[in-house]
């Protein structure tokens, strides 16, 4: 029971308000009264009731001297005013003083009843805060264990500074430290607990530049201090306290789908990928558009049918085993159909099907990182499949180059667009063409040069037209692969 002092001038209010409710029915028990502010501040000091029902005209002390005096001392009592006075000064003094309800007279029975048990609750969950600890707090309010909680009784006894326009549950990954009390976090972040043997952290948006910071410092905090690196699972955003519970399901989803989403230190639900066309096609369907694109030279809808792959294992949110079979048997497939159909290809066969490639597979720790190795070996199938048959994919490209000369072409530019790493098509280009990329450029931007001379167009004029801004560097280039100027070369043709 809590327990209730009420205090007023007049004995028939005092009574009436003993009888006007049934109090033990809301958890409340009368436990004495005053006629005056004076004998009510001894009865408070020896009683400590929960709860103080106080008239504002009295004589020797009024009600709002007696709660000002109350606050001073620092006693944590809720205050009920009654008063016959409807004047705005009084309810602004008493505002201020922090009273919770303010009543006039004649009481109203179902009203006081009403503010009633609004005070009663809040007079459970503040009894239930002051025996927390900040961090039990945050564990209780983030897994929903506390509920109608007013931001201002959690600013007031624990130094928030609630509410936040948004708020996000971050939590990491298993930790499983014996000392739950880490040094240096106070200094990074406040709003932080353990829940189990996960460190988690109430953040406003992950978006926000400083909130990521405070995450990178702590995920150094962790490396200095016990060697670890941490990954933080970022819930969905909420606007209310009484959301966190939803933003932390969603952050221990991410958690156990981390293969999935894992690509970085801060893992957010990825935005769905829209693909242009057939996005409902099963594992058989892309095995068969991959092997045709393969054999048609089209890479970029081998890229795109990979991408579908993983979006639709991603959407699916398929276990982390069934992932890895899955990209495993697509590529075996894939490799047993060219070693089937193509005769070049089965002396192959065992060095893409080497033991160490399958275990590969199985190795990789997310779903971006076994996405890339899958692409990257099927880079390889194309390439060796594309120099055996035509260089299919290479002779697109020297066809753009041939289109595209006087552009500022670069390798990266060049591979980005074809799907291919930069590195890679480097080694090809050169095994195709016998010359570097650049070499290569230079080449047909030169030949292209000496046509335009032929023609008699000025030096400068060419020299802009075949995609050299400089004309020292042009000349320099142009005496490099022909022996002579351009002036020199035009002089002697005329």
């Amino acid at each position: 029971m809590y327990k209730v002092l009420i205090v007023d001038d007049e004995p028939i209010i005092r009574n009436g308000l003993k009888k006007i409710i049934d109090w033990e029915s809301y958890e409340l028990k009368i436990v004495g009264d005053a006629d005056n502010g004076e004998e009510a501040l001894n009865k408070i000091m020896k009683l400590n009731p929960d709860l103080c029902i106080v008239d504002i005209k009295m004589p020797r002390m009024d009600g709002l001297e007696l709660i000002r005096k109350i606050k001073e001392i620092g006693m944590r009592i809720k205050f009920i005013i009654l008063t016959g006075y409807p004047e705005f000064e009084y309810a602004k003094k008493a505002i201020d003083l922090g009273v919770e309800s303010y009543l006039l007279k004649p009481i109203d029975p179902e009203i006081l009843k009403e503010k009633v048990v609004q005070i009663k609750n809040q007079i459970k969950n503040d009894k239930l805060l002051y025996e927390l600890s900040r961090d039990k707090l945050l564990e209780k309010l983030i897994k929903g264990e506390i509920k109608n909680i007013k931001e201002v009784d959690l600013n007031r006894i624990y130094n928030f500074n609630f509410p936040w326009h948004s708020y996000e549950v971050v939590i990491t990954d298993e930790l499983n430290l014996e000392d739950k009390k880490v040094k240096g976090i106070d200094d990074i972040i406040q709003t932080y607990t353990f829940i189990g043997n996960s460190l988690c952290l109430l953040v406003m948006d992950i978006k926000n530049l400083s909130c990521r910071k405070k995450l990178i410092e702590v995920k150094r905090e962790f490396k200095r201090l016990y060697g670890l690196n941490i990954s933080f699972f970022v819930g969905d955003k909420v606007y209310n306290l009484i959301d966190l519970p939803i933003s932390y399901k969603t952050a221990l989803r991410l958690k156990e789908k981390k293969f999935l989403f894992s690509q970085n230190e801060i893992i957010t639900y990825p935005k769905k990928v829209k693909i242009g066309f057939h996005h409902n096609m099963d594992e058989s369907q892309i095995i068969y558009e991959i092997i045709k694109a393969i054999e048609s030279g089209k890479l970029t809808d081998i890229l795109l049918f990979l991408e579908m792959k993983m979006n639709n294992h991603i959407e699916r949110e398929d276990m982390e085993e069934d992932i890895k079979s899955s990209y495993l048997n697509l590529y075996v497939n894939i490799i047993n159909y060219f070693s089937s159909n193509y005769p070049f290809f089965k002396e192959m066969y065992e060095k893409y099907l080497d033991k160490r490639i399958i275990c590969e597979f199985y190795k990789k720790r997310s779903i971006i990182d076994l996405h890339n190795f899958l692409k990257e070996m099927i880079l390889n199938v194309v390439g060796d499949f594309s120099e055996k048959t035509g260089n299919n994919i290479l002779s697109q490209i020297i066809e753009y180059i041939n289109a595209n000369y006087y552009k500022d072409l670069k390798l990266k530019n060049l591979a980005r667009q074809f799907g291919y790493n930069s590195s890679y098509l480097g080694k090809i280009f050169r095994k195709y063409t016998g010359d570097k990329f650049n070499t290569y450029i230079d080449k047909v931007r030169i030949n292209r040069a000496k046509e335009l001379l032929l023609k008699g167009e000025k030096v400068t004029e060419v020299a802009e037209k075949v995609g050299y801004k400089d004309l020292d560097y042009f000349v320099f280039k142009f005496k490099k692969y022909t022996g002579k100027t351009p002036q020199a070369f035009k002089e002697k043709i005329v």
